[in-house]
């Protein structure tokens, strides 16, 4: 009976832990700068936020890096959309100290924060470095992983996921037309989308070099297009397709893989 309790206790606490993990904790603090950030504010301002918990450690480094590197692949598809958070753990390292650390370990381009507020138990075990994507009105947590569980490939599919499903508005819904297949492929594949005004279409590789635009110029505004891109010069591995206007933006992750090729 007492074995049962003991798992029974277990359970619960396990489902306490996948509830704080679905949705994110809301804070207004101050960063390094001295610049108040609320986070809810910056989700429901359509921002992608990405937090890592980090100390000065070599292993914080690896494994945070592995995040910073995904977040700065959208950083030419999408300006300004995803932002990186480096806090301290436990707030028990100085501001400077923490910034200082992020530049050190090629991460500049981050939003530094010592604060208690800013707490890795709300979403589930601790441990460092801990890295969670957060977007979405709803404020969900698309990704939530502690030391080596991080990945460079999870971080990159969550946020793309953030950008095609999560807190679209209704307006840009309408125009969710983007479509690619084979998806796996060899590298050809069929493109089709609804044409908003002065679109581009371009493919980056996950490091954010672009690879290909296409020339949308003798395609009709607000019809259906059709294109076939050739990707087969390319490495093996995930891209991001985007769309994109003054208004509109639309990404999709595809995948080109050596098998495929071989049996094309």
């Amino acid at each position: 009976m007492k074995i049962l309790s003991t798992l029974i206790g277990l359970f619960f606490l396990s489902l306490n832990f996948q509830a704080k993990a679905q949705t994110a904790t809301n804070f207004t603090e101050e960063d390094c700068e001295g610049v108040s950030y609320t986070l809810f504010d910056e989700l429901d301002e359509g921002k992608i936020i990405v937090i890592a918990w980090v100390m000065p450690c070599g292993s914080c480094s690896y494994f945070g890096s592995r995040a910073y590197d995904a977040v700065q692949t959208f950083s030419e598809s999408h300006p300004g959309k995803i932002e990186f958070y480096l806090t301290d753990d436990y707030a028990n390292t100085s501001c400077s100290s923490i910034s200082s650390w992020g530049n050190t370990n090629s991460m500049e381009n981050h939003v530094a924060f010592s604060s208690s507020a800013i707490n890795m138990s709300d979403y589930g075990t601790d441990g460092m470095p801990k890295v969670v994507v957060l977007a979405g009105t709803d404020h969900s947590v698309l990704y939530n992983k502690n030391n080596g569980s991080i990945s460079f490939d999870g971080v990159v599919e969550a946020i793309t996921t953030a950008l095609t499903t999560v807190g679209i508005d209704e307006t840009l819904a309408l125009n969710n037309s983007l479509s690619i297949f084979p998806n796996p492929s060899n590298g050809l594949m069929s493109v089709e989308f609804n044409l908003p005004e002065n679109a581009k279409l371009e493919v980056f590789n996950l490091l954010g070099d672009k690879v290909l635009e296409v020339n949308l110029d003798k395609y009709i505004t607000n019809k259906k297009a059709t294109i076939e891109i050739d990707l087969s010069t390319q490495n093996d591995g995930m891209y991001l397709v985007s769309l994109s206007s003054d208004n509109h933006k639309e990404t999709q992750i595809i995948t080109i893989g050596n098998t495929i090729k071989q049996n094309r």
